[in-house]
């Protein structure tokens, strides 16, 4: 929904958004400041909340 999370609440987020909406799929819209290791904290977050369905969309 394109919101900002502080990484601190990333996983609690992502487990109450599957939840309510068990077939949830997460897009991560990194922007072209992101570096790779705040991608990966986002990945495995939702690793660990047992989120199946990731893609990234990175901006040019």
């Amino acid at each position: 929904d394109g919101e900002q999370i502080d990484p601190r609440f990333i996983r609690s987020r992502f487990e109450l958004r599957l939840a309510d909406a068990p077939n949830s799929a997460i897009i991560i819209q990194a922007d072209q400041n992101a570096n790779n290791e705040q991608v990966l904290i986002i990945l495995e977050a939702a690793r660990e909340a047992n989120i199946e369905d990731v893609s990234i969309s990175a901006e040019a």
